[in-house]
């Protein structure tokens, strides 16, 4: 019995040896590599140099100053982690192509000439971008057929001609657009034939606040509200395709929700938050009992009178 259980104990623990294994070689291929870090202008000279001599996993770490280089990430098969330290400012582009990871944070890029076509343009890539300030580019940001993740970043002034662009998210791929601020653009956020996710962004100022082409985007769900603040856009919502947006849970500048005028095309956007949200204070919806941030407001049926959409093209749900 004794030699039984022992024998037992033994395939057991080699079990739970194997599984380990198996689980710490899963880790080491899922998480990114711990590469070297490499210095700039310590280790190289220029962003570009570092960028060519890479690897899976380095980091580049930038240190303050202005760069005047055009950045290519050329790498199909590397991680790479691009760090401004003190705000670098950059005065050129950053194209990522077939890149299988890359994060770009900390950078301050000023565009502001005929030739500042594009901030940062990644192309069958998937990309992070995090702390950024991306100012003066006929287009601030150009996602194309690829995942991205961009936080915290601000990207104003993007003028070209009634088509300068903020944002433009075009192609399959996951996109989370989380947290960012989309100001004085001639169009804060262009989406073509893409379904990113928009929650607790300020879009203001823009000629267009997000337009919309055959796309998918969503601003915010029945059971997920946006949280987005769009304020005083010329138009908040453009939208060319047959289905209609779901916005619903946002902040439009004012407690009577957003002016018709202001929303062209489908777009769903009842109820809505009636104070920034970061108030935390409650959802207009005529008539019901709404509850948000575990604050209650009742709001009565018609108060001020009735409100119904003047066009077929502006919904509630």
């Amino acid at each position: 019995m004794t030699l039984f259980r022992s024998e037992s104990l033994m395939r057991i623990v080699g079990i739970i040896g194997t599984v380990l294994c198996a689980a710490i070689f899963t880790i080491s291929i899922s998480s990114p590599s711990a590469g070297r870090e490499i210095l700039v202008p310590g280790d190289f000279p220029t962003i570009r140099a570092a960028v060519d001599a890479a690897g899976d996993g380095d980091s580049i770490v930038v240190s303050p100053g202005t760069y005047r280089e055009i950045i290519l990430i050329l790498k199909p098969n590397v991680q790479l982690h691009l760090i401004g330290k003190g705000k670098p400012t950059l005065k050129e582009m950053i194209k990522i192509v077939d890149a299988k990871w890359v994060t770009v944070e900390g950078f301050k890029m000023i565009g502001g000439t005929d030739e500042s076509h594009g901030g940062i343009v990644s192309q069958n890539s998937s990309i992070t971008l995090k702390d950024m300030e991306i100012s003066g580019f006929h287009h601030g940001v150009l996602i194309s057929n690829g995942s991205a993740e961009i936080s915290n970043c601000r990207i104003t002034d993007s003028i070209l001609a009634d088509s300068g662009t903020g944002l433009i998210l075009s192609g399959g791929g996951v996109m989370l657009i989380k947290g960012n601020s989309f100001i004085g653009n001639e169009i804060g956020i262009q989406c073509v034939d893409s379904a990113p996710v928009l929650r607790r962004n300020l879009i203001k100022g823009n000629g267009y606040g997000l337009m919309s082409i055959d796309a998918r985007p969503n601003l915010g769900s029945e059971d997920d509200f946006g949280e987005n603040s769009l304020i005083a856009n010329e138009v908040h919502i453009h939208n060319q395709g047959a289905k209609a947006i779901s916005a619903i849970g946002n902040y439009w500048g004012d407690p009577e929700g957003p002016p018709l005028k202001s929303i062209e095309g489908k777009v769903l956007f009842k109820p809505w938050l009636i104070r920034g949200p970061l108030s935390k204070v409650g959802l207009r919806e005529e008539g019901k009992v709404t509850l948000l941030w575990a604050e209650m407001k009742i709001e009565s049926p018609c108060a001020g009178g009735c409100r119904r959409a003047a066009s077929a093209t502006a919904y509630d749900h």
